[in-house]
């Protein structure tokens, strides 16, 4: 992918970005999404935010994982306690994150809906990492995107 940014990971909205793709490589985590928008590209002298098309998300030495699912949300199960799960790839198939944050410098979270033993919840995915990368191909402007344009597909 061409374009990248490494700083500044507080300027990255992934809210209802579709999640194609988990790899996970030793300590290494690398999330394929559909949809992004970020605040600003200074790296480019781009002032102006920008949507993204198809992007890779990468977290170096990851650690600190925990998942947490709470129930309470979906009617018919607000007496069922919250609960740390296992990581398991399978939960994230086309999974709709609803929202992300940068809680520190080095402590990420991702949330949204899944189904988890046939019932549905709310995941929060938080982990600890040392760095990260963005990169994407295609973008528009935010005044792009205000207008009717779309981010091209690759």
């Amino acid at each position: 992918m061409k374009e990248r940014i490494v700083e500044n990971i507080k300027r990255l909205s992934l809210h209802d970005s579709i999640l194609k793709k988990i790899d996970r490589i030793e300590d290494k985590l690398i999330l394929t999404v559909d949809w992004a928008k970020i605040e600003d590209y200074t790296e480019k002298n781009i002032e102006e935010g920008l949507v993204l098309g198809n992007c890779r998300l990468t977290f170096y030495e990851l650690n600190n994982e925990s998942l947490t699912i709470d129930f309470r949300g979906t009617p018919g199960n607000e007496n069922i306690a919250p609960k740390e799960i296992e990581f398991d790839i399978k939960l994230f198939k086309e999974w709709l994150i609803l929202d992300n944050k940068s809680v520190d410098e080095n402590k990420y979270c991702l949330n949204g809906l899944i189904d988890y033993e046939n019932k549905y919840g709310w995941l929060d995915w938080n982990f600890y990492f040392s760095k990260f990368e963005l990169s994407w191909n295609n973008y528009i402007t935010w005044e792009e995107w205000r207008n009717g344009k779309i981010v091209k597909k690759e």
